[in-house]
């Protein structure tokens, strides 16, 4: 098979950022290229993944995972590598979706009632609001398996016996693999995973802000969400992972006990709030939706394993909530009324003493 005319066009301007279950590298020559730790590119660009959110299903032996990236960058050209246990099929995802998976896990308003309030005439300045949380051909050992157009992107799917075959591949394409990057990779091929080389592209204009959604459905027997690559980072990573499943799901890698983790919301996906299309699709076999964050600080200590879900022991929802409280009368007013009454009942009383008196 042969490999798509985009690869041997994109040099001097790609950058990379190691990212959790991805890799971002550079395209540039390599007599011009220079790492960064967990980043390469060329002199003058620069890429950094900002912000990075995932879902995770898994129907009728094969596992979906839709990824949103948003980057701060000048580049205008960037690759993508992303491990997968089968080969994956890549396709464009609707850009609603996560806009309906944020909507689903918003915080719900409830409303109590108090009979009596903050005041209303000498205020406090408070808002009287708070938050709750409730419980192809082979080419030096690599084989290319299928190139597809996606329109703002290519991607190619292919395997390699080892990290070397996966170098030299790269970089007769003009792609530069750091030492680094390629100890990051040789898990992966250790255990004979495939990988996805995607070619980013934004027509002249920066990479900057949300790149396009992508979705790589493959065949798996469980849950997995590569993570081994964030390793190699430098800074804070912040993921956040929605899981479509059965049931409420929780993590069961080693890595769920580093960093701050937090099962932010769990709960039953409701229908009534779904546009995208393809949250329709896939929550129709798997109508629960949990939302796992977790942040690192100390990345290449912390993240020891990709991360795995299984079914949570309970399908208790978690369900944040805001409270709108309104109040019968406010607690001023009730003073003020407390003392108007008391007032007038003393002066009645003290009106009928003096009648006593003089009668």
């Amino acid at each position: 098979m042969v490999v798509g005319p985009w690869l041997r066009r994109i040099v001097q301007v790609t950058v990379a950022a190691l990212v959790a279950t991805m890799g971002l590298f550079t395209v540039t020559p390599p007599a011009e290229a220079c790492a960064c730790g967990g980043m390469v590119h060329e002199p003058g660009r620069s890429m950094t993944v900002i912000g990075e959110t995932a879902l995770v299903t898994r129907s009728a032996g094969r596992e979906t995972i839709v990824m949103s990236l948003s980057a701060r960058s000048d580049a205008t050209r960037a690759g993508l590598l992303v491990p997968t246990p089968k080969p994956a099929t890549p396709t464009l995802a609707d850009r609603n979706l996560f806009t309906d998976l944020e909507r689903q896990a918003a915080p719900r308003k409830r409303v109590r009632h108090h009979l009596f309030g903050p005041p209303a005439i000498f205020g406090d300045g408070s808002d009287g609001s708070d938050v709750n949380y409730s419980a192809g051909a082979p080419s030096s050992g690599v084989r290319v398996l299928d190139t597809v157009d996606l329109g703002p992107l290519e991607a190619i799917s292919l395997t390699a016996s080892d990290a070397g075959d996966l170098h030299a591949w790269l970089d007769k394409r003009g792609f530069v693999m750091s030492p680094q990057f390629e100890a990051l990779v040789t898990p992966y091929l250790d255990r004979g995973w495939a990988f996805t080389a995607m070619s980013l592209t934004a027509e002249g204009r920066s990479l900057s802000g949300g790149l396009p959604p992508v979705s790589l459905s493959f065949k798996s027997d469980r849950l997995v969400y590569p993570m081994r690559m964030s390793r190699g980072a430098k800074e804070t990573q912040q993921v956040r992972t929605y899981v479509l499943a059965a049931h409420r799901v929780s993590r069961t890698d080693p890595t769920a006990g580093r960093g701050e983790m937090q099962t932010v919301y769990a709960d039953r996906v409701r229908t009534s709030l779904v546009t995208s299309p393809d949250l329709r699709r896939l929550s129709a076999e798997n109508p629960w939706l949990t939302e796992i964050t977790q942040s690192f600080d100390r990345p290449a200590q912390q993240v020891r394993s990709d991360f795995t879900f299984a079914r949570a022991a309970h399908d208790t929802p978690v369900i944040r909530y805001t409270y709108d409280d309104e109040y019968f009368i406010p607690v001023d007013v009730a003073v003020l009324l407390v003392l108007l009454v008391g007032g007038i009942s003393g002066g009645v009383i003290v009106l009928l003493r003096r009648r006593q008196r003089t009668s």
